[in-house]
């Protein structure tokens, strides 16, 4: 089935064939791994972007929805408090709110429908063009609502992919988590930024804190709560990987800085 991916840079739509860009997809995706020192051994993987170079990362964002871990990472680089460029905004939600923020900021957005695709690997293939077009070298899931499974995108941008879920991994993990900690009564969750791999939020855990939520009322209040510390993490995480080097052994990840 021929799909279409719809493309939205600064309020201009173009639609382009995903069939003829399968045609020449493999002379023209961009080798954007080989700017960044990525090497794997036995005991010991290391994630490196940027090699110590004094130069901003270049950023895409994944979200479904209102998009407001979207916006929060735009204030931080706004203010210079993330050394990143937001090169782009992928969604597969045309009515995203994210597209909103993205506008208002002028950021490039790219609505590559889920509809549109009889295929869910095409959908992840549409994804890693797109991705590999804008040059991006990091790639964020905030809010984004599907799990990745086209297992090349996932191999060529391991330890480039991070996704921040709200609860403290491994408990409750999948689309529930704020619903589930709040119904199990427990007293203390959180959030937690990990590397996306082919698991369901199992990467290696990079980053968490731990929000109380022993007073919260509702599911919704818990949600509430944890969002706003979100907010405050995931920037901070992205200008981690600008500023040092992750090292990974088994289920461990460890931050170096520069």
């Amino acid at each position: 089935m021929m799909s279409d991916e719809t493309a939205f840079r600064n309020g201009r739509k173009n639609t382009v064939s995903s069939g003829a860009q399968n045609a020449g997809n493999s002379q023209t995706q961009t080798k954007i791994q080989d700017s960044a020192e990525f090497t794997d051994s036995n005991s010991e993987r290391v994630v490196d972007l940027l090699k110590g170079e004094k130069r901003r990362i270049r950023i895409a964002v994944l979200a479904s929805g209102r998009g407001s871990d979207f916006q929060s990472i735009i204030d931080s680089v706004e203010a210079g408090k993330t050394n990143g460029e937001i090169v782009g905004l992928i969604t597969e939600n045309p009515e995203a709110f994210a597209i909103e923020r993205a506008k208002k900021h002028n950021i490039p957005y790219f609505v590559i429908d889920k509809k549109a695709f009889s295929d869910r690997l095409d959908h992840d293939r549409a994804i890693r063009r797109k991705l590999d077009e804008i040059k991006a070298e990091f790639v964020v899931l905030a809010g984004y609502m599907r799990i990745i499974k086209e297992e090349n995108l996932l191999r060529d941008y391991y330890g480039r992919i991070i996704n921040v879920h709200p609860s403290l991994l491994p408990s409750f993990p999948g689309a529930h988590g704020q619903k589930d900690a709040f119904e199990h009564g427990v007293k203390i969750s959180g959030y937690t930024i990990h590397l996306v791999d082919a698991s369901l939020d199992g990467g290696q855990i990079l980053w968490q804190e731990a929000v109380d939520i022993r007073d919260c009322e509702s599911a919704t209040e818990v949600a509430t709560k944890i969002l706003e510390r979100e907010h405050v993490g995931l920037p901070k995480v992205i200008d981690m990987f600008s500023k040092g080097r992750f090292i990974i052994r088994g289920r461990r990840a460890r931050y170096v800085p520069y």
